[in-house]
């Protein structure tokens, strides 16, 4: 199944139980402290129906949660559960990776949030409005960051958030791990 519009998207994104948000976000009513990190998807749509050979095939089957500053989608591949990023003008046509769970893509989220610059209670103010569960977890991996140890302390800390509320999970790819 191939999304190719916002009000599409938004009815996957209510059969599959994700927050609100991304209803807001979907509608072009993105809450002002996610721009330009989560903006209403419009570059994508366009790529799809207008060039869609040049985009890589998992894009057939992504339900787009967002764009990056008109310059990458985020989205959630519904055939392996995985949630990716896609930039448009990257040559090697490589999808990233950005969650093998929903928490994931928020964990990563909330880390690009904190290399913008955002404060605690922004952050806060994020992970609020995206149901994230590992918030007190967070900030603690934050305490432990320095310019050393970074990128070890953020890549340990993503792959060891779990997912068991099987919120945003595709049928056959939910992780039964509970949460610690």
């Amino acid at each position: 199944m191939t999304i190719v519009s916002n009000s599409e998207a938004i009815l996957e994104v209510r059969r599959l139980g994700l927050p609100q948000v991304f209803e807001r976000i979907l509608a072009g009513n993105s809450p002002e402290i996610l721009l330009p990190f989560c903006e209403q998807p419009s570059t994508y749509y366009d790529l799809l129906l207008e060039f869609p050979d040049d985009l890589p095939p998992e894009c057939k089957s992504l339900l787009p949660l967002w764009e990056f500053n008109g310059e990458a989608i985020v989205g959630l591949d519904l055939d392996t559960g995985q949630y990716i990023r896609y930039y448009y003008e990257d040559p090697s046509d490589e999808l990233e990776v950005r969650g093998k769970n929903y928490q994931q893509l928020i964990t990563r989220l909330l880390f690009d949030f904190v290399d913008a610059g955002l404060e605690n209670e922004e952050l806060r103010a994020i992970s609020n409005l995206f149901d994230y569960h590992y918030f007190e977890a967070f900030l603690r991996a934050l305490g432990t960051m320095d310019d050393q140890n970074y990128r070890g302390v953020r890549s340990e800390f993503v792959e060891s958030v779990t997912d068991s509320s099987q919120v945003g999970q595709v049928e056959g790819n939910r992780n039964p791990t509970p949460y610690p």
